[in-house]
């Protein structure tokens, strides 16, 4: 963060937005390119979101809403390829996306918070 920004000023992304573009559009670059249609640019730097950064917000905004994330967005998607989201696969998703996304600390608790200790040890056992 610069010295100086409060972080509410960093946040320019709406999560849920992203996460619904990167599925329909079935692509980060579609993604990037349709939020930059819709004029969503950095208030400090001008520019349209890097890829990294929706793929981040969408990730961000899956862990704060689980629930709604895998119902309204994430097992659609899915079953419109075919593929059946179980419980076990969701709970391994979410830890792998709390590994890659949260600090150390809040991994711990987001865990902890989630009950997906189990899910844990599973995705431990297949690397």
């Amino acid at each position: 963060m610069t010295f100086g920004q409060k972080p509410t000023e960093r946040k320019f992304l709406d999560g849920e937005k992203c996460l619904q573009l990167w599925l329909q559009l079935d692509s980060l670059a579609k993604a990037q390119a349709a939020l930059a249609r819709d004029g969503v640019f950095s208030n400090r730097t001008g520019k349209a979101p890097s890829r990294s950064g929706i793929e981040h917000s969408a990730k961000r905004w899956i862990l704060r809403n689980a629930n709604d994330a895998r119902v309204k967005y994430i097992e659609p998607f899915k079953n419109s390829r075919g593929r059946i989201l179980t419980d076990e696969i969701w709970e391994e998703y979410l830890v792998e996306i709390a590994v890659h996304n949260l600090t150390s600390a809040g991994y711990v608790k987001y865990i902890e918070k989630n009950g997906l200790q189990d899910a844990t040890k599973r995705s431990s056992e297949k690397l």
